[in-house]
């Protein structure tokens, strides 16, 4: 099954279809009190994601923070040693605010923080074609956190505009804090006959290169996320804040049990928890018990054995996919794929004979006929078919 759509983005046209990025260079000394941090065990230092998720969480903006080996030589040679982006404005205040309870935290309040006074001033906001050196007949050399944070601007301009799909209304696609695309919208939420299975629709991006184009490649590709309703074997949680323009929150989901009664409870990462509290925003809490048909909290199942609803939206929804992208961003160019000449098919029969398939194309199965039988629930199906 085809589920990835590619297109060559442009190297004129970089600007209008990435935007622009806002940097926090971090010095060697952030990355000196950074190293200092406490440690769990069998860890070298901390996740860049848990302070980066704590920020999302408090911002509502897409934030990332990458170490040394995501860096361009350029930046390297600078001093830099650790790289804080945003796609967003300049962060708030809330940056040292949430920067200061997240150490406090880590650091179980027996040290003052030193992150906090560590932070620079951020850079001007720059191009993501600054960052990208072109060169002929090979693929374009960007820094790795280019790669990772280039869709975020290609996402939100999907999310304007309703996906259409055939006769059925239209989907609207939200985003979320990791840059995918979500059919959120209860209606569009995917059930079984016994309302026991849950699954939605998740398109992601990635920026990437491919052998034999100079200019960077934009990958889209579409899935099926299954939902735990209660949060079982699920290791992240989706939120809806409902709050104007603000991204859904995909955070870490914790599962252990109560200590008084035995019974397994979702909890969200306590440093996230003080980051939410020290920012004065309404605290995000996980019931003990969450509603049968997921709502505005919905834990990801993170891997399962059977998929009763099926693993991926199929070639049609891609075709409509592909058509929302070209309508939406006409300024990205489908990859082509080239036939290869040595593939030869076999003759196509284009008319049969009234009593059906000739024998040349039935005798060789062993039977003497065969019955094609379409089913179909809807009278669109029909159509379609």
């Amino acid at each position: 099954m085809l589920i990835t759509l590619a297109y060559r983005v442009p190297r004129q046209d970089m600007d209008s279809l990435l935007g622009s990025i806002t940097a926090y260079p971090l010095t060697a000394d952030f990355e000196k009190a950074w190293a200092d941090l406490p440690k769990r065990e069998n860890q070298r230092q901390p996740r860049y994601s848990a302070l980066a998720t704590g920020l999302v969480a408090a911002t509502g903006q897409p934030v990332k923070l990458f170490g040394e080996r995501d860096l361009a030589e350029e930046e390297q040679s600078a001093g830099n040693r650790m790289l804080l982006l945003t796609s967003e404005a300049a962060l708030d205040d809330r940056l040292r605010v949430a920067v200061r309870a997240w150490e406090r935290h880590i650091r179980d309040g027996k040290k003052p923080p030193l992150l906090p006074g560590l932070l620079p001033a951020p850079e001007k906001a720059r191009s993501f074609a600054d960052f990208v050196k072109f060169r002929p007949g090979q693929v374009p050399v960007m820094p790795g956190w280019v790669f990772r944070t280039a869709e975020w601007q290609v996402m939100r301009q999907l999310a304007e505009v309703p996906l259409h799909i055939d006769d059925r209304a239209p989907v609207h696609l939200s985003m979320d804090t990791d840059g995918c695309l979500l059919a959120w919208e209860p209606g569009d939420l995917l059930a079984n006959r016994a309302g026991s299975a849950f699954s939605m629709h998740k398109v992601t991006a990635r920026l990437t290169t491919r052998a034999g184009v100079e200019d960077p490649v934009l990958c889209f590709e579409a899935h099926l996320s299954r939902i735990s309703p209660q949060g079982d074997w699920a290791k992240n949680v989706w939120i809806e804040r409902n709050e104007d323009d603000s991204p859904i929150l995909k955070l870490p989901l914790r599962r252990r049990p109560d200590r008084e009664t035995g019974k397994w409870r979702s909890h969200l990462d306590p440093a996230i928890a003080k980051i939410i509290e020290a920012c004065q925003l309404s605290a995000l809490d996980i019931p003990d018990e969450l509603p049968r048909i997921p709502g505005a909290i919905r834990p990801q199942m993170a891997s399962t054995r059977f998929h009763a609803l099926g693993s991926g939206p199929g070639p049609r929804f891609m075709l409509r996919l592909h058509e929302h992208i070209m309508s939406t961003l006409p300024l990205l160019v489908p990859l082509p794929y080239e036939v290869d000449k040595r593939i030869r098919l076999a003759p196509r029969v284009t008319s049969y004979p009234p009593d059906g398939l000739p024998a040349s194309a039935v005798g060789p199965s062993g039977f003497r006929k065969v019955t094609l039988a379409c089913v179909y629930a809807t009278p669109a199906g029909r159509d379609r078919m």
